[in-house]
């Protein structure tokens, strides 16, 4: 705090030692002979230290350490510096006497000194250490170095050593994302870089139900929001929330390009929060995406790909059910795998419909039917099995007509960065 090398007591005084009373004592000043040296030092603190000067000597630093003068010590004995603060964050400052001793090279900037060379780093902080020298302090190289680069941690332009940002300081700050956001999917592979996020509630509200116990089935809408980061782009899907009575964002992501993988990347994860639970699904696919080809392809290619997966569910459920002796006797068992599976191929029009298929595996084997009946059911029978037709009421469009609702967002996430 004080600006010259000093020693100094520190002790307690008042009612219940409220008051910290702290004395400087000004250590002087180290001086040269030479007239053509003008190196004024700060005398060592350590006790004992200046007594060794007086007695052995020591040589200048000055002129490049090629100075021949003799170093003498100037003691200040006059002069006192004291600063009384209160518990309550107040104090009192007083300074008695006068320095009679040139002022000593400071080995280290002062507080103000700082903060000025602080104003200087964040106006240019691409400046380097040999443009930035605005107190003696700083006349190394190295050590303006050292505090600019300190500096530039403090004001988090540049990271601190510890990995350079790789190290143990970047994984304690993925965690601390969990405050907020979940991250649930991240990637560093090239051509797929993406951090995809959303919060419990908003988990919550992709599979909720309504009064009738309905899922929603209003339709969702993805955007990219360009600006939002410095480098990257925003992903945003959202749906229409009647609570709040405005859309609400359900799956957020970072991605590095806007190409058609990152699009499936961020789909593919919104898809498959589907299959978290037994629900029905047909409704909960139906997207509006922005006027992006990439954008459509990539959303294509992610359905094509999640949705490929309830045959694989079939065919274990069809596995199961074929071994259980109660129901299937042995000899039956290929007869009805194979008919059950024949529902997962198109229906030809020489060949049997949908219902009729259905139909032959009630008629051979009438001890499934509670489990074909949960698989013909209109949700799932719509979803999983191509043979079936489409009906008009299975397909009503509940899909907003543009992304107004979720490009209105982004000026609040332009508010909000």
């Amino acid at each position: 705090m004080v600006g010259f090398p000093k020693t100094q007591s520190v002790n307690r005084r008042g009612k219940n030692k409220a008051w910290k009373v702290t004395r400087y004592y000004c250590l002087g000043a180290l001086t040269c002979d030479n007239d053509s040296c003008k190196w004024v030092g700060s005398p060592p603190t350590g006790a004992g230290k200046i007594q060794e000067i007086i007695e052995n000597g020591m040589a200048c630093e000055g002129l490049a350490g090629n100075c021949l003068g003799n170093v003498s010590y100037t003691p200040c004995n006059d002069t006192v510096f004291r600063v009384d603060q209160h518990q309550s964050g107040w104090g009192l400052v007083r300074h008695l006497g006068t320095h009679n001793h040139p002022w000593p090279e400071a080995k280290k900037p002062d507080r103000l000194s700082q903060a000025e060379f602080a104003k200087e780093v964040q106006k240019n902080p691409k400046a380097g250490a040999f443009k930035l020298k605005i107190h003696p302090a700083y006349q190394n190289k190295d050590r303006t170095a050292y505090y600019r680069r300190k500096l530039m941690v403090d004001m988090n332009l540049t990271p601190d050593k510890l990995g350079a940002g790789v190290g143990d300081k970047f994984i304690l700050d993925m965690f601390n994302w969990s405050e907020g956001l979940l991250i649930i999917s991240a990637s560093f592979l090239p051509k797929a870089q993406h951090f995809t996020f959303q919060t419990p509630w908003l988990a919550e509200r992709l599979l909720a139900r309504d009064k009738d116990n309905k899922l929603y089935n209003g339709g969702f809408l993805s955007d990219v929001t360009y600006r939002f980061f410095e480098n990257g782009y925003l992903l945003t899907t959202s749906m229409y929330c009647d609570e709040l009575a405005r859309w609400i964002p359900v799956q957020l992501s970072w991605i590095c390009h806007l190409s058609e993988e990152y699009y499936k990347l961020h789909f593919t994860t919104f898809f498959k929060q589907f299959f978290k639970q037994s629900i029905e699904r047909d409704g909960l696919a139906c997207q509006v995406v922005d006027f992006s080809a990439a954008q459509a392809n990539g959303f294509v290619q992610a359905y094509m790909e999640v949705f490929h997966e309830p045959d694989e569910q079939v065919a274990r459920s069809i596995t199961r059910m074929k071994r259980n002796r109660s129901v299937i006797m042995a000899h039956k068992e290929e007869p009805f795998r194979s008919a059950c599976m024949d529902l997962l191929n198109p229906s030809t029009a020489e060949g049997p419909s949908h219902e009729q298929k259905v139909d032959l595996i009630r008629r051979q084997f009438p001890k499934v039917k509670k489990w074909l009946d949960w698989w013909t059911t209109v949700d799932v029978e719509a979803m999983l099995f191509r043979t079936r037709k489409p009906l008009p009421d299975d397909s009503p469009d509940p899909l907003p007509k543009t992304t107004n609702g979720q490009e209105s967002m982004h000026r609040l996430y332009y508010m909000i960065k």
